[in-house]
């Protein structure tokens, strides 16, 4: 998802949703706390997406991320 910042709808950022009904298994879970490292300790690396924050609700885990059209294809 698309979602743009209150204060500044210059500032585009990308949301990724999981459900966590969906989320079933350790495996699963091992899985986007690894994914979530990765992003934390790959700050300011200038092939990845910059993690901006994650957040949990009741029924969602999100991470927002820098958005980057062009999706995987994307080239600079």
């Amino acid at each position: 998802m698309l979602a743009e910042l209150n204060s500044n709808p210059d500032e585009i950022y990308s949301v990724k949703l999981l459900k966590k009904s969906e989320i079933r298994d350790k495996e699963d879970i091992e899985h986007i706390m690894m994914e979530k490292n990765v992003l934390i300790l790959a700050t300011e690396h200038p092939f990845l997406i910059q993690l901006i924050g994650c957040f949990h609700t009741d029924s969602h885990v999100g991470f927002i991320m820098e958005f980057m059209s062009g999706g995987n294809n994307c080239i600079l």
